[in-house]
């Protein structure tokens, strides 16, 4: 049976009271699950309407941690989770765990894994370089021991210390290093944008190494490309397993390991309690291995699963399983009830085991009626 989840921000769900908004999602919405932000980068969003006697419309929170990190999970890593500050001395999340359970929701976890500002600004060791040198301030690379360990201490202690049933490992792939576009004119030539986010720094040059790959060669070929791209204006070449470029060719493939590395060292943590988001900044993780084993949340568009094989270049199951999808239940994404109705049961028709709404936090008033439509038509089809 398929089975329904939202994503919230735990502040929200603090501020509104913590039994009677798990209430409301559970009673009024029918989902059989929240999701929550455990972990995110700086974001600043406005709401749609207030939440509880919290009198801000305007919503800012930093790079941190919302929950209490417990220490003894981070005891291998020089990089540790900051405790973000509207908890005060709290711990709201595992409270939130707790009281799902008893209310018969199940609560998971989402992390943006290597999406982090405070942290990047931090430990420049830490962080992606692209070809030119320059660090990012914003992303921080799978490849460093430093940061698997990291990721792989946040997944354990939401397991294990606050009652998180089951992690969503965002932001996992070597994703934009400065802003959204990372791009110097290119904006048109998404290879292009792609090599701008290409990691040369001190561990990728060595995993690379160690994999005896020329990682001298490949810089040289990734400026030439970049270069060459900003001459003539035109698309590059792709980047294939016919192309002459070997090397590039080699590393590409080498990139998509590294992500895997960071995904099995998860799993050996957590175990079957882990899923992914398909989604453009996380593509480069998959790769066979990750397909055949892992549970995939797609982000909206049903038909980009059965793409992927011409997007990637790699094989990737059916729906069928423990696979998701997650809707914008949001104007102008949705544009009414109806609408999401219908992407709801295209979802139910093609076998997706789960299906998501964002987010309770930013939604309008008017997107919980249409969520709520479409969970009970998704029980009925599903």
């Amino acid at each position: 049976m398929t089975q329904f989840w939202i994503d919230a921000f735990p502040w929200d769900i603090d501020a509104e009271g913590i039994e009677p908004a798990l209430t409301r999602l559970r009673g009024e919405l029918g989902v059989d699950e929240v999701r929550l932000l455990a972990l995110g980068d700086e974001m600043c969003y406005l709401r749609q309407r207030f939440v509880g006697d919290d009198p801000r419309r305007m919503v800012q929170r930093d790079a941190v941690a919302h929950f209490r990190p417990q220490a003894g999970f981070y005891k291998a890593t020089r990089l540790r989770p900051t405790a973000g500050g509207w908890m005060k001395a709290r711990d709201p999340l595992a409270k939130i765990c707790a009281t799902a359970r008893e209310l018969g929701l199940r609560c998971s976890a989402r992390i943006e894994c290597l999406s982090n500002a405070a942290l990047a600004r931090k430990h420049e060791m830490a962080a992606c370089v692209n070809v030119f040198g320059d660090v990012s301030d914003r992303r921080l690379c799978p490849a460093n021991p430093d940061v698997r360990e990291y990721v792989g201490g946040v997944a354990e202690d939401l397991v294990e210390s606050h009652g998180a049933t089951t992690i969503e490992m965002g932001a996992i792939g070597f994703g934009p290093f400065f802003n959204m576009t990372d791009g110097l004119g290119h904006g048109e030539d998404a290879l292009t944008e792609d090599l701008l986010r290409w990691c040369f720094c001190s561990a990728c040059r060595q995993a690379a190494t160690d994999a005896d790959i020329d990682i001298d060669t490949v810089e040289k070929q990734v400026r030439d490309r970049i270069d060459a791209g900003g001459r003539q204006r035109r698309r590059s070449k792709p980047i294939d397993d016919a192309s002459s470029e070997s090397e590039l060719v080699a590393f590409q493939q080498h990139r998509g390991r590294v992500v895997q590395k960071l995904i099995d060292l998860v799993r050996a943590r957590i175990g079957e309690r882990l899923t992914v988001p398909l989604d453009t900044w996380s593509r480069a993780h998959c790769i066979p291995k990750a397909a055949a084993e892992l549970r995939f949340v797609n982000w909206e568009r049903i038909e980009s699963w059965r793409k992927v094989h011409d997007l990637y270049g790699i094989d990737m199951p059916g729906v069928e399983g423990e696979h998701a999808v997650r809707f914008d239940a949001m104007p102008p994404a949705c544009a009414d009830g109806p609408a999401l109705v219908s992407r709801v049961h295209e979802a139910v028709e093609a076998g997706f085991a789960q299906i998501g709404f964002y987010c309770d936090g930013l939604m309008p008033t008017v997107s919980f009626d249409w969520v709520r439509q479409a969970v009970r038509y998704g029980r009925r089809e599903g």
